[in-house]
């Protein structure tokens, strides 16, 4: 499954997931982000310093900038600045003769992910002592290899 193309992107799950280096931690709060004249709100399941997770509809294009507004449950709000990493349309295949290679050297993959967008943090721009504040206490997402 092709996330995105280009120089230094991701091309597939894999790649995407042996280029994290910072902790990830389930999340459960409501964010909604902004790109022009859209506005969507979703649901954080995934959060790091660098990034999240929002499940909602992927009606925005992988690359483009938007704003982004956090509620972190109890302990406050952030607004920052980001981009849109990659999209999943939420479709699993149930079948193996339905998974087919990225390429000759990518392995067939499963997209079991929940409609959704990877989304990176550019600035911060009001709020960023709350990350740090919601991650204590919070569960540690361990890497799965695939």
């Amino acid at each position: 499954m092709m996330l995105l193309g280009g120089k230094g992107r991701y091309k597939s799950v894999q790649d995407k997931k042996e280029r994290r280096n910072e902790n990830r931690y389930n999340a459960n709060c409501q964010c909604w982000i902004e790109q022009e004249s859209i506005t969507l709100l979703g649901t954080v399941t995934n959060l790091s310093e660098k990034g999240f997770f929002l499940q909602t509809l992927p009606i925005i294009e992988c690359g483009s900038k938007i704003d982004i507004r956090m509620n972190l449950q109890d302990v406050g709000e952030i607004f920052a600045e980001g981009k849109i990493c990659w999209k999943s349309n939420g479709s699993s295949f149930t079948g193996s003769e339905d998974i087919k290679p990225v390429s000759k050297e990518t392995p067939p993959r499963r997209d079991s992910n929940p409609p959704g967008m990877g989304i990176e943090f550019h600035k911060v721009t009001k709020g960023k002592e709350f990350l740090q504040k919601y991650f204590s206490g919070r569960t540690l997402i361990k890497s799965k290899k695939i």
